[in-house]
This record gives structure tokens, C-alpha cells and sequence, in this order.
């Protein structure tokens, strides 16, 4: 029989709530990228819709990727690296190269990609808000096919002991 996979977004109803809390901390703090040990902390709290943030953050890769051990915000990803993380400003391209060149010195990373600007932070709330209602919809679809299933059988397993 096919078994269809439910999907993270309605498999708990607490998704929607640890979603925006990722969203908004890893899409604001000054590190793009951080081991997932370090974003717990940084959360401060345990996800209500997962054992752990790691499962939070592979069940959504439309909002997090994973680059070997760390975790960031797609959107951040794409960005360039020219964020001073001690100044919090943002750089030229000319200082940031010299920046890199000191860090390879010193062997202390101090570039990391900007973070997301207020609105960015609430459009990527507005998608999972927007997928998540979705995901809702589309389940309650389905269920009119299953009672007319059951139905169908119900009246076939009738006429045929009959």
C-alpha cells in the first residue's frame, strides 16, 4: 500500500513556532555559520516540535543548509563574506580581502556574511507561515478521497457477501 509521508510542517503542530525562532536568530546573529551545538545555545531553548535542532534544520532545507558540521540560513549563504563580525559593519570588498589576509595571520575569523535586514527576516516568516498553511490545506484535500475509499469498499465488501 502507498504510504504517503507527512510532511515536517504538519507532523507537528509546534513547527511553525521553532521555525520562527531559527529564522529569526540564525538570520540576525552576528555569525552566519555556526556549529549546531552553538545555535542551540544561542536558541536557548530546546525545539517543542523535535528532539533536537539538528532534525529542525534538515527537515527544512528551504530555509537552512548544511555545510559539513555547520548550519546557516540559505539566504545568508549567498551572500558575500564582508561582514566584520567584532565592528558589526559591513565592508568593501578591498576591506574585507585585507581583513581575510590578517585572519590567515592570526588564524582569528572575524568576516562572516551580513545578516538579514528586519524585512528579509519577515518575508522568510511569511514562507513558512505561507507553506505551513499550505501543507494544511493540501492535507485536508486528501481526506475527502479516503472516506470515498472506504466507502467504495464498504459497499463492494457488502455486495459481495451478499
Amino acid at each position: 500500500m502507498l504510504k504517503l509521508k507527512t510532511s515536517p510542517y504538519i507532523a507537528n503542530p509546534n513547527r511553525l513556532a521553532d521555525l520562527i525562532a531559527a529564522i529569526q536568530v540564525l538570520g540576525t546573529y552576528r555569525f552566519a555559520s555556526r556549529d549546531i551545538e552553538k545555535w542551540e545555545k544561542r536558541l536557548g531553548r530546546t525545539p517543542v516540535s523535535a528532539p533536537n535542532w539538528e532534525t529542525v534544520f534538515k527537515q527544512h532545507p528551504e530555509f537552512f543548509t548544511t555545510q559539513r558540521e555547520s548550519i546557516s540560513v540559505v539566504w545568508r549563504r549567498s551572500r558575500e563574506r564582508n561582514y566584520d563580525t567584532h565592528s558589526r559593519n559591513l565592508l568593501s570588498r578591498e576591506e574585507a580581502m585585507r581583513l581575510t589576509e590578517d585572519e590567515k595571520e592570526t588564524g582569528k575569523k572575524r568576516l562572516s556574511r551580513p545578516p538579514l535586514a528586519p524585512s528579509e527576516v519577515t518575508k522568510l516568516v511569511e514562507i513558512a507561515i505561507s507553506l505551513h498553511e499550505r501543507e494544511i490545506k493540501h492535507a485536508q484535500e486528501r481526506r475527502w478521497w479516503i472516506t470515498a475509499v472506504v466507502a467504495v469498499v464498504s459497499l463492494i465488501t457488502a455486495v459481495a457477501g451478499k
